[in-house]
């Protein structure tokens, strides 16, 4: 089952072995500068393993991030949790619940959905249970806001995560793919191709 964090907003804590307590907590206006640094250090690793070159990360991003992201997860009833460790923030979950759409009303069984909309663990603490403690509080806020089922996306070459989430119950729904557009060649007023890239 997953753990439910506090309507309140109080903080939970979690112990593994002899490392300090883990404490999961809700987003602070102070967090704004970790929060910023974290989406471009996830921008960042996202970067690295494109393979298509798609991947970018221009000046300011995080920044320019955090103005897009957070009235978004406010506006969609969502909440950021942080993970901290020896009062200091080591990770977060952003995750908001999922705006209806006629279309997905169609194809989809009723009920409201959640979105994991951004899930980072510091390298330095990474394989200590923290990505897991945070998206088990994620799905527990979810579930109080009435959610029935959580998605998310996994960037395709992010084998690491991909392997989490299956760790954790969830499942392959969908693949997003992508391609090239090749240039179309001009044509002559037959229109007919004449061979030559238009400009």
């Amino acid at each position: 089952m997953p753990s439910r964090s506090s309507r309140t907003g109080h903080p939970r804590t979690a112990r593994r072995g002899s490392a300090d307590p883990l404490r999961i907590r809700r987003y602070r206006p102070g967090d704004r500068a970790f929060y910023a640094r974290s989406i471009e250090r996830l921008q960042d690793h996202l970067r690295a393993l494109d393979r298509t070159g798609m991947v970018q990360r221009p000046p300011g991003f995080g920044a320019r991030y955090a103005r897009v992201a957070l009235p978004l997860i406010r506006r969609y009833h969502g909440r950021i949790l942080v993970a901290e460790r020896d009062g200091r923030p080591v990770g977060f979950v952003a995750a908001y619940v999922r705006p209806r759409n006629r279309m997905r009303d169609l194809e989809l069984r009723p009920g409201r959905h959640g979105f994991v909309m951004d899930l980072y663990v510091a390298p330095s603490v990474r394989g200590q249970g923290i990505g897991t403690a945070l998206l088990r509080a994620a799905e527990g806020f979810l579930a109080e806001r009435g959610c029935v089922r959580l998605f998310l996306d996994v960037f395709a070459p992010n084998g690491r995560a991909h392997s989490l989430y299956r760790r954790l119950g969830y499942t392959d729904f969908g693949i997003l793919m992508t391609a090239a557009v090749a240039r179309p060649r001009a044509t002559d007023r037959s229109g007919r191709y004449s061979g030559r890239s238009s400009k």
